[in-house]
C-alpha cells in the first residue's frame, strides 16, 4: 500500500486518485513548479487528436452508436431525423451546384455585351483564394474522418455502442470499447464520405466560373458570399433543425487521441505547400477558363501579382 501512494504521489507531495473516484481537491493541486511552465508543457501539446464536426455529417456517423434505443421512437429521435435531414443537405448542395452551373454556362455562351467596368484584380484574387481555401477545407474534414473512421475507430465483427470513461488523471474522457464493423465502415465510405467529396470538388470548380463570370466588381463580393453559404450548409442545417438533445450529445462527444506523428520537422513546409497548391489550382483554372478578350478583365500575371 505504501508503494503504490508513493508512485501515485504528485510533485506537491500530494497524492493522486488511484482509483476511479476523483480527490476533492483535484481542481486546485499544482502539478507544476511554483513559477509556472510555458502552455504547450502544461497542456501537453502537441498531442495530436481528431474531433467529429458539429454538423451532420458527424451526427450521421456516430449518433448511432452513442445513443442506446429500443423503441422505433428513440430510433427516430436519435438518428433516424439525422438521416433525413442528410438527404435534406445532399439534395440543397446538389441543386446549388447544378443551378451555379447553369447559370453560369448561359452567361459564358450568352452573346449580349457584358459591363465593361474595370475588374480589380486584388479584388479577383483574393475573392478566388479564399473560395479555394474554404472548399478545400471542406476536402481536409472529408480526410479527417476517413482517418478516424479508418484507424482510430476499432474494427469489430458486429457493430456495438461505443463505451467511454472519464480519465481523472488527464481530466478526459476516453474511449474504451465498442466501434464499427467493416460492413459499416463501408457503407459510411460509399453513402456519406464519398458523397460529400464529389459535392466539394464539384462546387470547387464551379465556384470557379461562378466567380470568373462576374461583370462587376460587387458581383465578385455577392458570388464569393453565395457559395460561402453554400459551403456552410450541412452546419447550417445541424444547428437549425437537430433535436437540443442531439446537439448536446454530439457536443459532449471527447476529441479521439491520435498516433504521434514521425514528420513534426517537415509540418511547416507542408502547410506552405498546400498554400503553394491552392494558389497553383487557381492560376491554373484561371488560364484554362477565362475570357481574357471580355472588355477589361485581369490577366493571369495581374492576378497573380496581386497575392503578393
Amino acid at each position: 500500500a505504501l508503494r503504490r501512494s508513493m508512485t501515485a504521489m504528485g510533485r506537491t507531495g500530494l497524492p493522486l486518485p488511484v482509483g476511479d473516484e476523483p480527490l476533492p481537491f483535484m481542481s486546485t493541486l499544482e502539478t507544476g513548479p511554483p513559477e509556472g511552465v510555458c502552455l504547450h508543457e502544461a497542456s501537453g501539446t502537441p498531442r495530436f487528436q481528431y474531433s467529429v464536426p458539429q454538423s451532420l455529417y458527424g451526427t450521421v456517423l456516430f449518433m448511432p452508436v452513442l445513443v442506446h434505443e429500443t423503441t422505433w421512437t428513440e430510433r427516430i429521435r436519435w438518428h433516424g431525423l439525422s438521416y433525413f435531414w442528410m438527404a435534406v443537405n445532399y439534395i440543397s448542395q446538389a441543386a446549388f451546384i447544378f443551378g451555379i452551373h447553369s447559370f453560369t454556362k448561359v452567361l459564358h455562351e450568352s452573346d449580349e455585351d457584358p459591363s465593361c467596368e474595370q475588374l480589380q484584380p486584388w479584388l479577383l484574387a483574393s475573392a478566388l483564394f479564399a473560395c479555394t481555401v474554404e472548399v478545400l477545407t471542406d476536402v481536409q474534414e472529408t480526410y479527417d474522418l476517413m482517418y478516424l473512421l479508418t484507424h482510430i475507430i476499432p474494427t469489430v465483427p458486429e457493430t456495438c455502442m461505443l463505451k467511454f470513461k472519464r480519465n481523472y488523471r488527464e481530466n478526459k474522457v476516453d474511449m474504451v470499447g465498442g466501434g464499427f464493423s467493416q460492413r459499416r465502415k463501408n457503407v459510411i465510405r460509399v453513402l456519406v464520405l464519398l458523397p460529400k467529396f464529389l459535392l466539394a470538388i464539384g462546387l470547387l470548380f464551379v465556384s470557379f466560373r461562378f466567380l470568373l463570370v462576374s461583370e462587376q466588381n460587387m458581383d465578385i463580393i455577392l458570388n464569393a458570399t453565395a457559395l460561402v453559404f453554400v459551403i456552410e450548409t450541412p452546419e447550417s442545417l445541424f444547428s437549425f433543425f437537430s433535436l437540443p438533445e442531439v446537439r448536446c450529445i454530439m457536443g459532449a462527444l471527447p476529441d479521439f487521441d491520435a498516433e504521434e506523428s514521425s514528420r513534426i520537422t517537415f509540418r511547416p513546409l507542408y502547410q506552405l505547400t498546400k498554400f503553394v497548391a491552392a494558389i497553383a489550382l487557381v492560376f491554373t483554372v484561371v488560364e484554362w477558363d477565362y475570357d481574357f478578350e471580355q472588355c477589361t478583365r485581369p490577366r493571369p500575371r495581374q492576378l497573380l501579382a496581386a497575392w503578393f
